[in-house]
């Protein structure tokens, strides 16, 4: 068994925003003016936003460094050569601060009012996971596959979700527990279904993707194998190698709660 990831202790009431990005010069300021915005408007700006500039051949990591002077609670990670958004995601929850811990794209492809409510409800379950409604604006195709994924989850899993890959916030103590391995697509899948087996309370809220957002480049064969791999390890670590670990369901909170 891989050792659970440690950190620094946790800031109660903080939220930790890691954003990878990966050639996103046209829209990573974009991205951190929504999450600063809504930090300082939801969490009175206790969030600390960690940029992993994963080895960017563009502008990026100046850009980073720009918003880093000028947004308080802001600091850049540089990788020379890409590593993947597993990798960017466990290095900054390894050195993540807050009490809670999500993910953000670095396009900037959720809407600014989806990153407001997820801060907004932050503290209404120990896990707040999202889904988007707005899903023309992938395609067809793309909707398809993703609800087949879902529907596949919900069958091997148990995990009653709307969307399996939605935005998420995380209890990051419990979040270090879980041996999270993917190193790309499918990580949102494998931290969701890990989570959600836990005993743990959870909560969907509904949200919409930006129309002028890159269009998703999750349709590759590379990532078709990763999330394959991902997946049968996930069914072996769920139902034998840590049955017990990730023997439980998670107890839904509803939406209308407030």
């Amino acid at each position: 068994m891989v050792a659970p990831a440690r950190g620094p202790s946790s800031v109660p009431g903080m939220v930790t925003a890691v954003v990878p990005a990966l050639n996103e010069e046209r829209n990573l300021a974009a991205t951190l003016a929504s999450i600063k915005s809504a930090a300082d408007e939801l969490a009175g700006g206790n969030a600390e936003i960690i940029v992993v500039n994963d080895g960017s051949t563009d502008a990026t990591g100046r850009v980073a460094d720009e918003c880093a002077k000028t947004m308080p609670g802001v600091r850049v990670i540089h990788h020379t050569v890409p590593h993947g958004v597993g990798a960017s995601f466990r290095e900054a929850l390894a050195q993540a601060q807050g009490e809670k811990f999500t993910i953000f794209a670095g396009d900037n492809n959720v809407s600014t009012a989806l990153v407001r409510d997820l801060f907004r409800h932050k503290d209404s379950a120990d896990v707040i996971v999202s889904y988007i409604m707005n899903t023309e604006e992938r395609g067809s195709l793309r909707h398809v596959i993703s609800t087949l994924f879902s529907m596949t989850y919900v069958l091997f899993f148990g995990i009653h979700l709307k969307y399996i890959n939605g935005n998420t916030v995380w209890p990051t103590r419990l979040l270090r527990e879980c041996d999270i391995r993917a190193r790309g697509y499918s990580i949102m899948a494998e931290t969701n279904v890990k989570m959600l087996r836990r005993d743990v309370s959870f909560r969907e809220i509904p949200g919409e993707m930006n129309k002028a957002a890159t269009k998703s480049q999750a349709i590759k064969f590379s990532n078709l194998v990763e999330v394959i791999g991902t997946f049968l390890r996930l069914v072996w670590q769920v139902h034998v190698s840590r049955r017990g670990f990730y023997g439980f369901a998670a107890r839904r909170v509803s939406i209308l709660a407030n």
